[in-house]
């Protein structure tokens, strides 16, 4: 603990009404305040049958208003501008699969709404929601984030750069700004003083995000746009508190950046705030309210932290990857990921859905990217990011850029199927598997569809199936010959469309050890083990096949040296 890094500058308690808003670390402000029971108010609340997951997925309970992230002052000065009536409320609305989406908030919710009107009506519920929440509230918490955006020819502010996440770039109407100091006071100055003439009570409590930028739309490097974007938004922040009795500093971006600290409340990315770091920061923010408050481990609810998203990462889109290798499908290519990086083999993506989305065919085709993930709006950010991987342009000579993927594979659900198939003499035993092969080819007819355009594209896929690990599962002999025929039937499937596939039933039959076998316990089971994945030794020996097949370039590393240990017994609770 630094004692007495802050001494509030007017009072402030638990008996206060809180509103949050701000990049992402203001979401970790707002559930810390919730949780510690101080009044943090939800001005615009989800539906009551709602689940939880769903509702922080569409915006709801995140900030006290459902605007999703606000990065910078000129886009709170606009949202307040718009709730209190000093502009006119822009339309700026982009269209995809028969959808409408805010462009303002183009991920909320997470698939858009069915109509233009709905949207509009949505959007005049949280300008009265903004409205509502800063009359009552006594405290404002605005947390800064960047200074960097883009904005419309007409002189509006978007959250994220047009084209990443939805709509289309345009460079004749869309170009950046990388606001200076005085910018961002006078943005604040002027939001502060229209909050001010609705509650003259309240106080106002600025924060700079302590998360850096992955990467920036500007020509620096991201280390110096980084330094730029904090040393402004931090000047900034202490000038308005200097000038204004009503206006303070609270040093959550001190406290994680600190060369004192020594980074270790980042997590292994050096990006994200760990949860440890979260209470970290808040335990000085109480300490200074002098209440005697303990904070809640947030390490103990770590899950929650899953509902935290950070939509700047979205630059990430502009910046060009030198890798020829893209992961995506289940948790497996999670996982498969984690054994190339440790190979040293570059590459992008990795788990984009979960494998019962992809099997239920929870995506929509598209001309431009492929295709659109609808699981949920992380699925959606995780293939925007992998995405960069069509941009690049292999030099003239070099290998196809190669494509690793599980898809059409799921055989934790295809083995329902085929099971009725087998009982309803679909696929009688000496008749061989055409009619299984022909069935699941129209099963997976979407996935296939993505398959064949890549394929016709000139990448070089490989298809990966998963690990022979049933058997932990409990099952019977007729449902372990029918996972073995599955694997079979991924192999004709996708021989009939000219793709290789690896099948890795077979080709680590020879080398199978315990080992390979994940100690994890299945949630649902709370004592049978994970049959669905293998151990981080499993997909190692898989990585070094595939670098072998594919004839990927890997690093320095040996791979004889950098086996992973065994998985560690887990209880997933």
């Amino acid at each position: 603990m630094f004692s007495g890094i802050w001494e509030p500058k007017f009072p402030i308690s638990s008996q206060d009404v809180f509103v949050t808003a701000g990049s992402c670390f203001a979401q970790h402000i707002g559930r810390w305040l919730s949780n510690h029971d101080y009044r943090w108010l939800d001005s615009e609340p989800a539906p009551t049958a709602m689940p939880d997951d769903a509702a922080a997925l569409d915006g709801y309970g995140v900030f006290s208003f459902r605007t999703a992230n606000i990065y910078t002052a000129a886009l709170l000065r606009q949202w307040v501008s718009w709730a209190v009536g000093l502009a006119p409320v822009i339309d700026d609305i982009a269209r995809a699969d028969g959808r409408y989406h805010d462009m303002f908030r183009p991920s909320i919710p997470a698939n858009g709404y069915a109509s233009e009107s709905d949207l509009r009506e949505a959007r005049t519920v949280t300008l009265r929601a903004i409205k509502g929440g800063l009359e009552k509230a006594t405290v404002f918490v605005f947390t800064l984030g960047l200074t960097e955006a883009w904005v419309h020819k007409d002189g509006y502010v978007y959250p994220m750069c047009p084209g990443t996440l939805r709509g289309t770039f345009d460079k004749q109407k869309h170009s950046l700004v990388n606001f200076n100091v005085k910018q961002v006071l006078d943005d604040l100055e002027y939001t502060f003083a229209a909050i001010r003439k609705m509650n003259p009570a309240i106080r106002f409590l600025l924060t700079v995000s302590p998360v850096p930028l992955t990467a920036t739309a500007s020509q620096q490097h991201v280390m110096t746009a980084t330094t730029y974007s904090k040393s402004v938004l931090r000047s900034a922040a202490g000038e308005l508190s200097a000038r204004c009795a009503d206006v303070d500093y609270f040093p959550s971006f001190e406290l994680i950046s600190s060369a004192a600290v020594q980074g270790r409340h980042y997590e292994q990315n050096l990006r994200t705030v760990s949860p440890s770091g979260v209470d970290f920061v808040m335990a000085h923010f109480a300490e200074a309210l002098g209440e005697g408050r303990q904070p809640v481990v947030l390490s103990e609810v770590v899950a929650q932290e899953a509902n935290v998203f950070c939509e700047d990462a979205r630059l990430d889109d502009w910046v060009p990857t030198e890798s020829d290798v893209l992961l995506f499908g289940s948790s497996h290519m999670d996982r498969l990921s984690e054994a190339l990086q440790a190979l040293g083999v570059k590459h992008v993506g990795g788990r984009i859905m979960d494998g019962s989305r992809w099997y239920n065919d929870v995506f929509a085709l598209d001309e431009e990217s492929y295709f659109v993930p609808l699981q949920d709006r992380g699925s959606r950010l995780r293939w925007d990011c992998a995405l960069s991987f069509f941009s690049a342009t292999p030099e003239a000579g070099r290998s196809p850029q190669v494509i690793l993927t599980d898809l059409g594979v799921q055989s934790h659900m295809a083995v329902a199927d085929l099971r009725t198939l087998i009982q309803t003499g679909r696929v009688p035993p000496e008749g061989g598997l055409a009619p299984a092969v022909e069935f699941f080819m129209q099963r997976h007819a979407k996935k296939l569809e993505v398959l064949q355009r890549l394929r016709d594209e000139g990448f070089a896929i490989l298809v990966i199936t998963d690990p022979p690990t049933q058997h932990l599962g409990g099952f019977g002999e007729r449902d372990l010959l029918a996972f073995s025929l599955y694997d079979l039937i991924v192999e004709q499937m996708m021989a009939q469309l000219g793709l290789d596939v690896f099948v890795a039933r077979r080709e680590l039959a020879g080398l199978w050890t315990p080992d390979f076998e994940s100690d994890a316990v299945r949630p649902e089971s709370r004592s049978r083990r994970d049959w669905i994945h293998g151990s981080a030794s499993y997909y190692h020996a898989v990585a070094v096949r595939v670098v072998d097949r594919m004839g990927l370039a890997a690093g320095t590393t040996d791979p004889a040296e950098e086996a992973p240990e065994r998985d560690r017994v887990v209880q997933v609770v």
